[in-house]
């Protein structure tokens, strides 16, 4: 899966054809103020559905069994991306 950058003045944009996802990544991110999910790509339904799986991780629910949740029902559409790949392109 490619994953494509590009820079301008409001920063650096990584492109995949998959949408990204942080479930498991979630718990290390509790320290945070604010979580957002960027809904550009998706409907109603799909925001939805990201909020409530992210939702049940912010509560305690336990993580693997979020994370199998969600992929059994999105598998296609999210992909952990450039977190654990190298991008295509090397500077």
């Amino acid at each position: 899966d490619k994953m494509f950058i590009t820079q301008d003045e409001q920063g650096t944009h990584i492109f995949t054809g998959t949408r990204l996802q942080m479930v498991k990544e979630l718990p290390s991110l509790l320290s945070l103020q604010a979580i957002r999910i960027d809904g550009v790509f998706m409907n109603s339904d799909e925001i939805a559905d990201a909020i409530m799986y992210y939702a049940q991780i912010l509560n305690g629910e336990d993580v693997d069994s979020v994370y199998d949740a969600f992929i059994a029902k999105n598998e296609e559409l999210y992909t952990s991306g450039y977190l654990y790949q190298k991008t295509n392109i090397v500077k």
